[in-house]
């Protein structure tokens, strides 16, 4: 019996981001889990189809995401759907492939739309506000930092509601608190805009945009790794 557990696919249809959007959240996610991968020194490769080729060298791999799947060429899916067989054949490997539409509406090899229907098929879905900011506030706990969830509050009602952005502030204020030796506060991200001549971004707090804005994000060079902060 073939182990499809190997096998994820993951797509954006029903997002209400744009495009551009889409494509960043789920390269993200391949290029995140190929760099796990690295890490914990397995063979993984990230093919881009749109820009790169998939070649033979891919059966060397035994982790390999494959992103933009309905740019592959004739070739390329036949060149995918053995890939497919040797992971199934040989049990090993692990394959994540990513795309615009569910493997039904995808116009490809039949053959290989029916190895596809036995992946595990996930959707990528705008997190709500509150995902976001336990998102952030479980990164900064990650580091052993303590913030309060005003402070993604505040971000999210006056400033960029994207999570690239967000995570970048979170960066830049964790290194401006270890520079001034403080907590990180309401006060100290309103000092921080003042300090490097950035005015918050105004925002409606309802709005839903995710489109990031214009505004640069205040940038701390030079972080102090021997200053601590206040208690």
């Amino acid at each position: 019996m073939p182990n499809w557990s190997m096998c994820y696919s993951i797509n954006t249809t029903r997002l209400s981001t744009s495009g551009a959007k889409k494509a960043r959240a789920k390269s993200h996610l391949l290029r995140a889990w190929v760099a796990q991968a690295l890490d914990a020194g397995k063979k993984a490769v990230y093919i881009d189809a749109a820009a790169t080729p998939l070649t033979e060298a891919a059966f060397e791999a035994e982790y390999l995401a494959i992103d933009q799947i309905e740019k592959l060429g004739n070739e390329e899916q036949a060149l995918l759907f053995a890939v497919f067989n040797r992971f199934r054949n040989s049990g090993k490997g692990f394959l994540l492939l990513s795309s615009e539409h569910t493997p039904q509406q995808l116009v490809i090899r039949e053959d290989l739309r029916t190895r596809m229907a036995y992946c595990l098929v996930y959707e990528v879905k705008p997190l709500t506000d509150q995902e976001k900011i336990d998102a952030l506030v479980s990164m900064a706990a990650a580091r052993q930092v303590t913030i309060d969830p005003e402070i993604f509050e505040y971000l999210l009602n006056h400033w960029r509601r994207d999570m690239d952005s967000l995570m970048q502030m979170l960066d830049t204020l964790d290194n401006y608190a270890v520079t001034m030796g403080k907590r990180i506060t309401l006060p100290l991200l309103r000092q921080l805009f003042e300090t490097t001549g950035n005015p918050m971004k105004k925002t409606s707090p309802s709005s839903t945009s995710t489109t990031p804005s214009s505004t640069p994000i205040p940038t701390i060079h030079g972080r102090n790794t021997s200053s601590k902060r206040a208690g």
